[in-house]
């Protein structure tokens, strides 16, 4: 069922409730920390005198589609479409091409430090993915508002991840990122923004976060591990956002 555009605030409203009360029952637990076995990734492989080499170089399936989505946004689009989503785009794909830098330093030296690299951009770009649904279904004003201070809100829950060693507001942030974003795109109508493939690139994503998960077992019976694989389906999840915004939405009247 869709929500009548006269009840957007509401919807926003209980999103924002909702990510509240997430972030709430995160911190009703102790804080969290990232497991030691987390740095310890299932392909350590060097060449090219390069450290953990596939994990690092497979960054660069985010570095091009973060160059390709950031030039792309100031093609064709920019004048077709309204420029608070595009803005927002370019933050997308500005936050995929510092992961791709972020990432792949981080996995040259693993560590909660460096670690910070990788996951400030990554926390940019999901609370930047909320504000591009955001700017296409509610006021128009509203990604003026919330644009600058959800990215900083991004970057300082990794920042508290990394160097405080506790995690909980960084999940928070992600999972409410994704869950507002989600809930958005199942209740508002698309206009320019193509549901079939932005769901395709959260399917691509979980797919990725299983991967990411079962690192070691995938490395057993494949040649890349399943961290390497993570990076490459997760920039296949981003051309296909990139691409929903290019791809004609569908009326029903």
């Amino acid at each position: 069922m869709l929500v009548h555009d006269r009840h957007v605030w509401r919807l926003i409203w209980g999103t924002i409730i909702g990510l509240v009360i997430l972030i709430a029952l995160c911190w009703s637990y102790m804080p969290l920390q990232d497991p030691v076995s987390y740095f310890n990734f299932a392909d350590q492989r060097m060449f090219l005198g390069i450290p953990n080499f596939f994990d690092v170089t497979s960054n660069l399936f985010f570095i091009y589609v973060g160059i390709w989505g950031m030039l792309n946004t100031f093609s064709w689009l920019w004048l077709r479409r309204p420029k608070s989503m595009m803005v927002a785009l370019f933050f997308v794909n500005l936050s995929v091409f510092l992961t791709g830098w972020g990432s792949s330093y981080f996995h040259m030296m693993p560590n909660g430090i460096t670690l910070f690299w990788d996951r400030a951009p990554m926390a940019m770009g999901f609370v930047a993915l909320l504000v591009l649904i955001l700017s296409e279904r509610a006021p128009s004003y509203v990604w003026q508002v919330f644009l600058v201070p959800m990215i900083g809100v991004g970057v300082y829950s990794a920042w508290v991840a990394s160097f405080q060693n506790d995690i909980r507001f960084y999940v928070a942030v992600q999972a409410g990122a994704l869950l507002a974003t989600v809930i958005l795109l199942v209740f508002r109508r698309a206009v320019f923004l193509n549901n079939k493939l932005l769901y395709t690139a959260f399917g691509f994503y979980f797919v990725a976060k299983i991967l990411e998960h079962y690192d070691h077992a995938v490395f057993e019976f494949c040649a890349f591990s399943g961290h390497t694989l993570k990076h490459i389906v997760a920039a296949v999840a981003i051309l296909l956002i990139n691409l929903a915004i290019q791809v004609k939405v569908k009326r029903h009247f």
